[in-house]
């Protein structure tokens, strides 16, 4: 009967060396495991980064009215007889405490 029981604490503290071994690549593993939810969250930002340039692209291509709201936002040009109006940055105005 004692041999049942001998068997499961024998498992047990083997795992428990394992966890706390630098050298069984338990931490390591652990640690990669991190690392790879980490670039896959990173992949599925970029991922979306780039359908939202293809979108921007399109519109680009095929809207004028795109491409001069992005000449005059990029080049800071207005048509004669324009007013530009410039708002401070979110950090220098007097809102900036709020953020």
């Amino acid at each position: 009967m004692r041999a049942i029981w001998l068997i499961p604490a024998l498992f047990a503290a083997v795992l428990l060396l394992a966890a706390t071994d630098r050298a069984s690549g338990l931490p390591k593993w652990y640690a990669l495991r991190q690392e790879l939810r980490e670039s896959s969250a990173r992949i599925d930002l970029l991922r979306s980064e780039v359908g939202s340039l293809k979108t921007q692209v399109e519109a680009l291509e095929h809207d004028p009215s795109a491409t001069e709201r992005a000449i005059r936002e990029v080049l800071e040009l207005a048509r004669p007889g324009e007013i530009v109006v410039r708002f401070k940055g979110a950090d220098e105005g007097p809102t900036s405490r709020l953020n």
